[in-house]
């Protein structure tokens, strides 16, 4: 029995390491992510931040929305609207099954943002007010503001 235990103590502590390389992994993206944006470099960015939110465990649920929607959003500002989309509906998905209202309101804006820069009118006032719902509930005073 001893053998046993000593085997799955030894299984845990691999899957806790390889665990830390995965979060220190995604760290590095991160920063990468962040150099890349200081040098405008925003497509280059986005690429970072997907690597970041595909490294992080499981658990690891509300940063990896934060990173999906921050690709999202570089992807914004380089008028990839088509690819910036489908990271915010991510993003949200998330921010929903976590109950992370706060990050749901402002990824709703995302979306919303996304759309009127396409032209999508009634989805923008569609997510916009949405947004408005959840900022109001959580008692967002600026966010209300923006929204």
């Amino acid at each position: 029995m001893q053998a046993i235990e000593q085997l799955e103590e030894a299984i845990k502590q691999q899957q806790d390491a390889a665990r830390q390389r995965r979060i220190s992994a995604a760290d590095t993206n991160v920063s990468q992510a962040l150099a890349q944006r200081m040098q405008l470099r925003y497509a280059k960015a986005a690429e970072y931040w997907q690597k970041a939110a595909a490294l992080l465990p499981e658990d690891q649920k509300k940063e990896q929305a934060y990173y999906l929607g921050e690709a999202g959003y570089d992807f914004h500002r380089v008028a990839r609207y088509s690819e910036a989309l489908p990271l915010y509906e991510q993003s949200l998905a998330i921010r929903q099954e976590i109950g992370d209202k706060a990050g749901e309101g402002t990824t709703l804006n995302n979306i919303a943002t996304t759309a009127y820069a396409k032209g999508d009118y009634p989805t923008a006032l569609k997510y916009l007010e949405q947004s408005l719902v959840i900022r109001q509930e959580i008692g967002d005073k600026a966010g209300e503001g923006t929204t």
